[in-house]
């Protein structure tokens, strides 16, 4: 057997190969602003406050959500109180650190949050206020 253009070939005869992938895509994450000092960083099982906007497409898009108007939002990492994305986003983040988080329309349903037209990314500026 050898293969060929993508293909395997076995005594001159092309063979199917099936080949199954799943495809997880994780959330951009860019640090804007980080502390010089950080004595503890975020981790799974940590209850994290922290502030918020959401913004559609970019950060110059328009804003669909922001915890600034109301109260921080608090939630336990890891334990499904939030998208997995923000998870991720927020892990190893320090208080007073800045991040934009970005979701691609893919890792979530379009039915799931009636004020965001399908296919729309969400893009979040998050500061994490503390952490305990």
């Amino acid at each position: 057997r050898r293969v060929h253009g993508g293909n395997c070939v076995s005594r001159g005869r092309p063979m199917f190969v099936w080949l199954a992938v799943l495809i997880v895509s994780a959330p951009s994450i860019r640090v804007v602003s980080r502390p010089e000092r950080c004595s503890r960083s975020a981790v799974v099982g940590d209850t994290v406050t922290v502030q918020y906007e959401g913004y559609l497409n970019s950060v110059e898009g328009v804003l669909f959500d922001s915890s600034i108007t109301r109260q921080p939002m608090t939630f336990k990492i890891g334990s499904g109180e939030v998208m997995a994305e923000w998870d991720e986003g927020v892990l190893g983040m320090c208080v007073k650190e800045r991040r934009i988080v970005t979701i691609s329309p893919n890792d979530y349903a379009d039915n799931e949050y009636e004020n965001i037209p399908a296919d729309s990314f969400l893009v979040y500026k998050i500061q994490m206020l503390h952490i305990a």
